[in-house]
């Protein structure tokens, strides 16, 4: 069977099609969306609260 070529059912075709195309369509969003939200900068708040966290978790990988 090295040479057997494996057949796909008819309406598979147009089903596989769309499914690429769905996943294309979505990671296409999904990247638009995040290139997006990048474009504000973080507020004050924000900093803030992401250096108090990366200094928790320093402090908590320190303790173990």
């Amino acid at each position: 069977m090295a040479g057997a070529q494996r057949r796909i059912l008819p309406g598979a075709r147009p089903a596989l099609a769309t499914a690429a195309l769905l996943v294309l369509a979505v990671t296409s969003f999904d990247i638009h969306r995040s290139i997006k939200s990048n474009e504000i900068p973080p507020t004050e708040a924000q900093v803030e609260a992401l250096t108090a966290q990366i200094e928790d978790a320093k402090y908590s990988s320190n303790r173990q």
